[in-house]
């Protein structure tokens, strides 16, 4: 499985300038509540990333893992399509979708998308073996290896910023610095 861990190990650093640039920083998305249900979605989606690339590092899932772990493709397919669904109403007050941003999640999608059919396709056999997480010994370089748990983990740490400023917003402690939407700056159109 070293195909699908190679391209999300290139993919993932798009998604979190993504999550970085735009979604904490230029439009503060968890601080609005028109934009709430959005961050919820950003949330699962690196929260699902950072699992699948923690365990395509470290495991050859077979028989009912195989499954499981094909599932959380099928979460993060499901997950887009809803974000995909609220994004332009959950964005409307602050100018829409910026055409940078729409061009990134674009690509993140294709490849998800395109990483999960490689999953599927490379290891269609393993979802006949025994039931288990073995280890992809050989299979995987170290250096990919170390690549995919800088994925994990950074996606996790995304993941954990994201939530504590979704939570300390809700709880009215956590204020965008900008005072009103009229001050978010005109989306880039493209």
């Amino acid at each position: 499985m070293s195909l699908p861990l190679f391209l999300l190990v290139i993919v993932a650093p798009i998604g979190a300038i993504d999550m970085l640039y735009f979604h904490l920083w230029k439009y503060r998305l968890y601080a609005s509540a028109c934009s709430r249900s959005e961050t919820v979605t950003h949330i699962l989606r690196s929260l699902t990333v950072a699992t699948l690339a923690w365990v395509l590092a470290h495991y050859r899932p077979t028989g009912t893992w195989f499954w499981i772990v094909g599932s959380l493709f099928l979460i993060d397919f499901v997950n887009s399509l809803v974000d995909v669904a609220i994004e332009s109403r959950s964005r409307a007050a602050m100018g829409g979708v910026p055409g940078a941003e729409s061009v990134i999640h674009t690509v993140g999608s294709t490849a998800l998308g395109a990483i999960a059919a490689l999953y599927f396709a490379l290891g269609w056999n393993d979802r006949l073996l025994p039931t288990a997480l073995t280890s992809p010994a050989g299979e995987l370089s170290p250096f990919l290896v170390l690549q995919g748990e800088l994925v994990a983990v950074s996606g996790a740490l995304l993941t954990l910023l994201e939530l504590a400023l979704l939570l300390c917003s809700l709880a009215g402690r956590c204020l965008p610095r900008r005072n009103s939407l009229a001050e978010y700056p005109p989306p880039l159109r493209s």
